[in-house]
């Protein structure tokens, strides 16, 4: 009783304070499971094969499970109402990572199914958003040995498909401000240059960073186990070390520029002491500016 009137005392001295006065800190429980355990995976072994699967595993995955009944369906979250598909189809932008699986592997069939392997030639089957998937893989097998009608169909269609995703994403704010929205834009980026992401990574991060974060966030929520894994384990994974990488890069370039701007400032005091005060100045400005420019990239 003594402790519960000492944090009423409390609430009362401080009624803007929503919490006790006393806070507990501690690692997260997850934080000491393996990455293969929160997904629901069986061993490490399958988390190296997710990694080695890049692009292609990603879009295998989605492909797979699609959610067709959208990831989520609140309009706060999800204003375009998209599908996983769809976020996959206008995040990827019809770049040159396109479908390749069996015409006889159903959609839903799990990627243990699936021939993917970062070594396996793509088709120039594009997949399609939402209903048409299925139907626009069905239409390549048509003319197996040379390019079909059905085939030039499928490619139009996914055209098509493309401009309304782009257009929708225009009327809801996505990617305000971008001219180009390829994901070949953002690969050659400085900073995924310099933490050496590849497409894989730069999907997954463009994935989480949109709408279709719940879907992706949810099954973590609701823990995994083998028995109801991750539907998406590679994104995860590729996303887990796209945040990794960019980490380092980020430390590395914080402690790049410190390094510049220490030796501006001993270029300062020499000036300085030289008598040079024109100089001292402008590289003392610039040593200031170089400092306040790794303080925002500080951790």
């Amino acid at each position: 009783m003594a402790s519960l009137r000492s944090a009423d005392a409390h609430r009362e001295r401080c009624p803007e304070q929503f919490c006790l006065e006393k806070l507990r800190f501690g690692r997260p429980l997850e934080s000491v499971f393996p990455l293969h355990v929160l997904l629901g995976l069986n061993s490490q072994e399958d988390i190296d094969k997710s990694r080695a699967s890049g692009i292609d595993g990603i879009i295998a995955e989605i492909i797979a499970k699609p959610d067709p009944t959208r990831s989520d369906n609140t309009e706060t979250r999800n204003a375009p109402g998209w599908s996983t598909l769809e976020w996959l189809k206008y995040a990827d932008g019809l770049s040159e990572c396109t479908l390749s699986a069996p015409l006889s592997a159903p959609l839903n069939a799990p990627l243990s199914a699936s021939p993917l392997s970062p070594l396996s030639p793509l088709s120039d089957d594009r997949y399609l958003a939402g209903d048409a998937a299925e139907e626009a893989v069905r239409a390549t097998g048509a003319g197996a040995g040379g390019k079909s009608h059905d085939e030039g169909g499928a490619a139009k269609a996914a055209a098509e498909s493309q401009e309304r995703l782009k257009k929708q994403a225009k009327e809801h704010g996505i990617d305000a401000g971008r001219d180009n929205v390829d994901l070949g834009v953002f690969v050659k980026m400085p900073i995924c240059v310099a933490a050496g992401l590849h497409r894989g990574h730069v999907l997954a991060l463009r994935l989480y960073t949109s709408r279709m974060a719940h879907a992706i966030n949810m099954p973590l929520h609701d823990v995994c186990s083998p028995e109801r894994p991750h539907p998406y384990p590679t994104l995860c994974v590729l996303l887990n070390d796209a945040v990794w990488k960019l980490r380092a890069a980020q430390i590395e370039h914080r402690n790049m520029l410190l390094k510049k701007a220490a030796v501006l400032m001993e270029a300062h005091k020499k000036a300085k002491a030289e008598g040079d005060d024109d100089t001292a100045t402008l590289k003392l400005a610039d040593a200031k500016e170089i400092e306040n420019t790794a303080k925002q990239l500080e951790m």
